[in-house]
């Protein structure tokens, strides 16, 4: 984690990018914490690594990026199951709820919990998966790695984005909004160990390792 952060910072040596406010790591905080450092020798590194990449994680959390500048969030999947079970505490005393599904079926009715209820509680990682994948298609700036599949797949939505971006650009007027202007085309970049590389550039799709 803090070589990819130190490639941003070599990238924007000057600072934060233009518009950018906040930076949104997705990462699974909860395996790492609950990770068991295994005793074997070929797992030393394993564990030290991990560990390095949950202080480093904590570290920027509190202090931000570029001199405190710019914060760092991730996804609170805590905070989202606090407000689904004071939702479901909630609907328990009223008749009808947003959190809750009305199922009617052979004249016989009853209540069910939404789906997204069932996720946030039985599969925490895929709910924070799913969350950052949308948070990650609406960023100015994305970076993610090119051995993963979570990354690729953004990486081509937003690749496709920007050709109807640019498309849309042609036929617009000067007054375009910031989504259709080729000047700030959503900027995507792998990182590699040389480096962060630009995607957005490049006219071929993303492609997996």
């Amino acid at each position: 984690l803090e070589l990819i952060i130190q490639q941003i910072y070599q990238h924007f040596p000057n600072g934060p990018p233009e518009g950018i406010g906040s930076v949104l790591i997705a990462i699974n905080r909860f395996m790492m914490e609950q990770h068991k450092p295994r005793k074997k020798p070929k797992f030393e590194q394993v564990n030290a690594i991990n560990q390095h990449n949950l202080d480093y994680l904590n570290q920027l959390k509190a202090e931000g990026m570029w001199n405190g500048t710019v914060p760092v969030v991730e996804v609170d999947l805590s905070q989202m199951k606090e407000k689904q079970e004071a939702q479901n505490s909630f609907s328990s005393s009223m008749s009808s709820s947003a959190s809750n599904l009305t199922v009617v079926k052979n004249n016989t009715t009853s209540t069910a919990s939404s789906p997204w209820s069932f996720y946030l509680q039985q599969c925490p990682s895929l709910s924070g998966a799913i969350v950052d994948y949308f948070l990650a298609l609406e960023a100015d700036i994305f970076i993610g790695t090119p051995i993963s599949s979570f990354s690729t797949d953004i990486a081509k939505a937003r690749h496709y984005q920007n050709q109807e971006f640019r498309r849309q650009a042609q036929g617009s007027s000067a007054s375009a909004s910031r989504k259709t202007t080729n000047a700030n085309v959503l900027q995507n970049y792998f990182y590699a160990n040389d480096g962060l590389l630009r995607l957005d550039q490049l006219k071929q799709e993303p492609i997996m390792c």
